[in-house]
């Protein structure tokens, strides 16, 4: 279920639009034109805009199509003020007011999702075969994803990290593991006392973009050492990289601990997240960081528009 989202900032404009859409003569205090933004090419979803336009329910109102991809990408268009109006999946709408987003929801139906599930060729041919698969979507919470873990439920496909894990380790290394899955008070305890053979899968974001939030984690002394982890040398390379003002030393300093990191192997580092960003060329003065919500998020007073 689409769900069309309009900013309250353009509001008074925008929501003009829906019943504008039947009238002949379009008032002069409807918006000219307004952005619309969706998140991804033209599917079903875009019926309604799109037969508007081909009946001429528009009136004089010209609307400009912003194509972004996924769900959550339109709703920053949106938010940002670049587009009046985005088609937006249910999910990142209740998301967005939940964190306070000051959007208003208009609500569409559709009886069907317009998705599909796909497997590379020679993976297997019923859904039955996803077991063990890397599965990818749009976006994390998004209705596509959602609707394929649901699907793989309903069959019996267990889409967790940590069931994915276990048959990759028995598959390539012959270790039966057996999961036990533990409430959350239960997990901090166990960690916290070394009661456990293998954890996870645990997860670290960064405070501040600076290796020191990211080595630290890994001293004997850190109470998010779970691994128990004790290595002097190590120690000893990540609290000297902390104070040297000398870049480059400092880089390899870190570059020593993370080696021994690689070869000691506390922990078994599974993955790293990864986000792509688009902006216009004359969008200049972005710095950004691998902590960044958005390009530029950290240092916001730098960012300027240039002449174009």
């Amino acid at each position: 279920m689409p769900h069309l989202c309009v900013s309250l900032r353009a509001f008074l404009l925008s929501a003009c639009l829906i019943p504008a859409l039947s009238l002949v003569d379009t008032s002069a205090a409807f918006a000219a034109k307004i952005k619309m933004a969706f998140p991804g090419p033209v599917t079903t979803f875009s019926l309604p805009y799109l037969v508007a336009q081909k009946k001429g329910w528009m009136g004089g109102l010209e609307v400009e199509d912003v194509h972004v991809t996924g769900d959550a990408n339109a709703m920053r268009v949106l938010l940002s003020g670049n587009a009046d109006i985005a088609l937006v999946g249910m999910l990142n709408v209740l998301a967005s007011i939940h964190a306070g987003a000051s959007i208003r929801a208009i609500h569409s139906w559709q009886p069907i999702g317009d998705y599909s599930l796909v497997l590379a060729t020679g993976k297997g041919t019923t859904i039955a075969d996803l077991a063990g698969k890397t599965f990818a979507t749009s976006g994390p919470g998004a209705l596509p994803d959602q609707l394929a873990r649901l699907m793989m439920r309903k069959y019996g496909v267990d889409e967790s990290t940590a069931k994915f894990v276990q048959g990759q380790l028995k598959a390539n290394l012959g270790v039966d593991v057996t999961l036990d899955a533990v409430d959350a008070n239960t997990l901090s305890s166990r960690l916290s006392t070394g009661d456990f053979q293998i954890a996870g899968p645990l997860g670290w974001m960064a405070d501040y973009p600076d290796p020191s939030d990211w080595f630290g984690i890994f001293l004997t002394t850190s109470s998010n050492n779970f691994a128990f982890y004790q290595n002097k040398q190590y120690d000893n390379f990540v609290r000297v990289a902390g104070s040297d003002d000398k870049p480059d030393r400092r880089d390899q300093e870190y570059l020593q601990a993370q080696k021994m990191l690689v070869n000691d192997v506390p922990v078994a580092f599974l993955a790293q997240s990864v986000n792509w960003h688009l902006a216009r060329p004359y969008v200049r003065g972005v710095t950004a960081t691998p902590v960044d919500e958005w390009p530029g998020a950290l240092f916001p007073a730098q960012i300027y528009i240039a002449a174009h």
